[in-house]
């Protein structure tokens, strides 16, 4: 015990140095409002000739953020014959804005002025007959910046108070982590599925010889094992990484049909599933870390990044938009993307012409270079090509219903279907699939159903099973699934992408997306972007939206969010990643 109160000694210290920091953030934040006060808060009576008969008096320049306001008081020491005027002008003496003050009294005149963009505010200018004996006095109301800042420190705060109830409970009541003893894992799922390595670790199957647990929260140093030699068997993925839902993330250890004592050690923060026999049911347990790494643990959280121990990248999280990236990340290792959508996978611009004659009276231009697919490709420094188009379906696009644009298109080059994709010049090493909404529509009409994955069909290179009804069924799910095949018959080694559609109303659809995406599993490289779980509330924010469709503010946010969670998905299947050089050339990475 004499060693636990010497660490915890250390730890009070190491935490007394940040909040020293802490205490030091707030300085700073004071010492920035009064830097700013002092700045705007004075007397300013710079007088020139301006040649045309009169003095102007000019402030110093004065920065002004969205939303904030301006507003400026003038006094007259000897009254005004009249009410001055007053200008805000650029360097160049554009002039920005203008208005007569308001008399308050006969001394005193006063303007406000509210930013609506984030605008540099060169000087401001009033003329007066008796200007050189007048003041100005300004004030600037609404500082975001330092709201920000503030808000910043304050969830840094509630975040290590929260980390210190969590860890300080695992720590000073469970006797298991301050000594690192073994706990065993009892958590067992009420149903009778197993994870299979043919499918990545995902649930597969229904056999009541075996079980597998519910997600599993486990943090680096720990470790899986048994307490005795077990037999493997191969079809079972022992240990899977999953998320908290418990949907499969990676393979971590394989059954071989051996028989050897299991043991793996855990690299990073995740939840696992362990899955096994049923005869073994009570051999697998986690020895726990103790004290020691759990305080290490601690302080490696405390800062604005959690950063990997071995990669020294950021921690990679359960949440795939935990933080969103704004700049590249392992997407850029695939050099060339296809996107397959809709509208909001063109760039669409919901707008109005000259020919307009009412509100309702819109006009559809599919802007690719303001896509988010063209805006992510330029982020991670790739190409794309848009096989989309403005109402796009899954049906629609295996039937060859997309319009191809060349550069003489307002929009720009982009558009197209299956016809268009698998012609050889057209092959992409990653395709995203971002289709459904439209599909809804033609649901809700009874064009088609919704259907299973048990409808899926093989694909047999003749595209007759499109409308061929009398032998397959019309489902959104077989469409979807059409198109992997479709890819994966022109381009085999390819990344395939596959996104949900955002909105309750879409989330029959999200459903059987993630469905087909287990079908086919990562053994076929195809992924799930789950936006529809996982997208925060930042696409809501105040100019992402156009009429009825994102703003390029909002496609760009998108591609961020792209760009995120393709990055998390390499991250999270490094191996699957490795021949990404090799796509389209004919060459492999393994000599069998």
């Amino acid at each position: 015990m004499e060693k636990i109160f010497d660490i915890a000694k250390d730890s009070e210290q190491k935490w007394g140095v940040i909040a020293q920091g802490i205490d030091g953030n707030f300085e700073e934040v004071a010492e920035k409002i009064n830097e700013v006060l002092s700045e705007i808060d004075g007397e300013y009576a710079y007088s020139f000739a301006t040649g045309v008969g009169g003095i102007y008096n000019v402030s110093k320049d004065i920065s002004l953020k969205n939303g904030e306001t301006l507003t400026i008081k003038c006094a007259s020491l000897h009254g005004f014959n009249a009410a001055p005027y007053i200008g805000l002008y650029k360097d160049d003496d554009t002039q920005i804005d203008k208005n007569n003050a308001v008399k308050i009294d006969d001394n005193n005149r006063i303007y406000t002025y509210k930013a609506t963009s984030d605008t540099e505010i060169a000087y401001i200018k009033y003329f007066n007959n008796d200007a050189k004996n007048n003041k100005i006095t300004l004030l600037v109301s609404g500082f975001s910046y330092i709201e920000k800042d503030i808000s910043s420190i304050n969830r840094k705060i509630d975040d290590i108070e929260s980390r210190l109830d969590i860890y300080g409970e695992s720590i000073f009541s469970n006797t298991n982590v301050i000594e690192g003893k073994e706990v065993l894992v009892t958590n067992y799922a009420e149903d009778t599925r197993f994870r299979a390595s043919e499918v990545n670790g995902a649930l597969s199957g229904i056999n009541t010889s075996y079980w597998y647990t519910e997600p599993i929260k486990v943090y680096a140093g720990e470790i899986i094992m048994t307490n005795e030699a077990i037999n493997q068997y191969s079809v079972l993925s022992i240990i899977t990484k999953v998320d908290a839902q418990g949907n499969a993330i990676s393979m971590l250890k394989q059954g071989n049909g051996s028989t050897e004592v299991l043991s793996y050690t855990i690299i990073e923060e995740c939840y696992i599933s362990i899955s096994e026999h049923k005869n073994f049911k009570g051999y697998f347990f986690i020895k726990k870390n103790g004290i020691e790494k759990q305080i290490e643990n601690l302080q490696a959280s405390v800062g604005e990044e959690i950063v990997d121990s071995l990669s020294k990248l950021p921690r990679i999280y359960d949440n795939p938009l935990a933080t969103i990236k704004r700049d590249c990340g392992y997407g850029s290792i695939i050099r060339k993307y296809g996107i397959i959508g809709d509208s909001l996978s063109s760039g669409e611009m919901q707008c109005f012409d000259d020919t307009s004659i009412s509100e309702t009276d819109y006009k559809f231009l599919d802007m690719y270079q303001y896509s988010w697919g063209q805006q992510f490709a330029r982020l991670v420094g790739a190409s794309a090509y848009n096989f989309s188009n403005g109402g796009q379906t899954t049906h629609g696009w295996l039937k060859g219903t997309g319009l191809v644009h060349d550069e003489s298109y307002i929009g720009g080059v982009g558009g197209g279907d299956w016809a268009t994709a698998k012609q050889s010049q057209y092959l992409q090493e990653g395709y995203i699939i971002a289709l459904g909404v439209n599909d809804r529509a033609q649901i809700n009409s009874g064009n088609y159903e919704l259907g299973s994955v048990s409808q899926i069909t093989t694909y047999d290179g003749t595209d007759n099973d499109i409308d061929d009804i009398a032998t397959y069924p019309k489902s959104f799910c077989r469409y979807y699934a059409g198109i992997i095949q479709r890819i994966k018959s022109v381009q085999p080694k390819a990344k395939i992408f596959c996104a949900t559609p955002i909105g309750e109303n879409y989330e029959n659809l999200s459903s059987a997306i993630r469905d087909i995406v287990t079908k086919y599993g990562l053994s076929n490289d195809v992924y799930l972007i789950d936006l529809a779980a996982y997208i925060p509330d930042g696409y809501k924010v105040d100019g992402y939206m156009l009429n009825g469709h994102l703003s390029p503010m909002g496609y760009m946010y998108m591609a961020f969010i792209m760009n995120t969670y393709i990055d998390w998905i390499i991250r999270n299947n490094g191996v699957k990643f490795r021949d990404t050089a090799l796509i389209g050339t004919g060459y492999k990475p393994d000599y069998n």
